[in-house]
């Protein structure tokens, strides 16, 4: 089979789906011809030449331009790589694909949900129909989590071919390390540190756990509540910071390969997430995955696709959205009993050993291998 992987979000750029895009590759070089396209970024060559897979970059004035491009430079993707099966890393990128079969030019496509795209509607209902009419049209559609195929399936797309196909965590390198270098940098060797790491914007529920951690009761030996991550919300976050009189570390963008470090340092990892009314929404919450790859249990709330990530009661605590007090008693019930923040971290590390990214992408290989023999792309519309 030769396969064409479109992503408006791929290495050397760093996040979710770039990470989703960068391991499927990965995966389907090592059983098929497999060709990227993806924009150009700045040190784009260095990233692209450790793939077992060429990468055609096309050039945008901003990243998110490139969805808008994909009509035009798809057609000159697919003559290169001589591709006709396309999967799209997010929905944005599809609507080139839909284009693209109708006139003929490849056999089929498939499109990755990840949950806050399938939902967000800024542009109304003319963006509703857009998402409908590519998402319809694709041969499957592989979603991060049941929350997010439920939001597939509500826009009318059939259940045959909805595939939940969790994220997938990097287990050679999420794992626990030595934390006393990263906790006496940070001045925190006797703390215990509850950890929340993102883009600080609104749906990732900071300030729920900024309220959280005003609300802990005085015998609590208190917690150093460490940040990581920036983003718009940053300002309002600190200045409620200061309102409430929490002690916070802000730490900014921490790098790539600081993660692990700061996982393991960490005793508890917080996602406090919630569904904002725009449809903005966590569609699974990788970084959960990642600290319970490191053994750092979690707390985080249940909201989206949150849940596909936590075993409540196993490997982490699960919350109602939007209660300080409800997340307040979590924090406090892992922090004062270490026997349960112990049992909460074995599970965290059961959870995370069976969900690397080979079983994701095997599972999205074998869909495009089973369609491939069956001629699926011949069903009826």
């Amino acid at each position: 089979m030769r396969l064409l992987l479109v992503s408006q979000d791929f290495p050397p750029a760093v996040g979710g789906v770039q990470t989703w895009a960068d391991r499927l590759a990965r995966a389907f070089a090592g059983r098929h011809a497999v060709t990227v396209l993806a924009p150009a970024a700045a040190g784009d060559a260095a990233h692209d030449a450790g793939l077992p897979c060429p990468v055609l970059r096309w050039r945008t004035p901003h990243t998110s331009a490139f969805g808008a491009l994909v009509p035009l430079a798809l057609p000159w993707a697919l003559g290169r790589s001589g591709a006709r099966v396309v999967l799209c890393a997010q929905t944005a990128t599809a609507a080139g694909a839909l284009l693209a079969e109708r006139a003929g030019l490849l056999d089929r496509y498939y499109v990755a949900a990840h949950g806050r795209e399938v939902l967000w509607s800024p542009l109304g209902a003319p963006q509703r129909r857009w998402r409908r009419a590519v998402l319809a049209g694709a041969a499957a559609v592989f979603a991060v989590s049941r929350f997010t195929a439920a939001a597939v399936r509500g826009l009318g797309v059939p259940a045959g071919r909805v595939l939940v196909a969790p994220n997938g965590v990097d287990l050679a390198r999420f794992r626990p390390v030595d934390p006393r270098p990263l906790r006496r940098r940070l001045g925190l060797e006797n703390r215990r540190i509850v950890l929340s790491a993102g883009r600080l914007v609104r749906r990732k529920g900071v300030d729920t756990l900024l309220r959280a951690f005003a609300a802990l009761p005085p015998a609590l030996p208190p917690p150093a509540l460490v940040v990581a991550g920036d983003g718009p919300d940053r300002p309002r976050l600190e200045a409620l910071a200061r309102g409430l009189r929490v002690p916070v570390r802000f730490l900014g963008r921490v790098s790539d390969a600081e993660l692990p470090a700061l996982y393991s340092a960490a005793d508890l990892f917080v996602l406090a997430a919630r569904e904002e009314p725009n449809g903005d929404v966590e569609g699974f919450g990788l970084v959960l995955l990642e600290a319970a790859a490191c053994g750092t249990p979690a707390v985080a709330c249940r909201s989206g696709g949150v849940p596909d990530a936590v075993d409540d009661g196993v490997s982490g605590l699960l919350v109602g959205p939007d209660d300080p007090a409800a997340l307040a008693a979590a924090l406090t019930r892992v922090l004062s009993d270490e026997s349960l923040r112990r049992w909460l971290s074995c599970g965290a590390r059961a959870r995370a050993a069976r969900s690397g990214w080979d079983a994701t992408a095997a599972a999205i290989v074998r869909r495009l291998e089973d369609d491939e023999a069956a001629g699926a792309w011949r069903r009826a519309a």
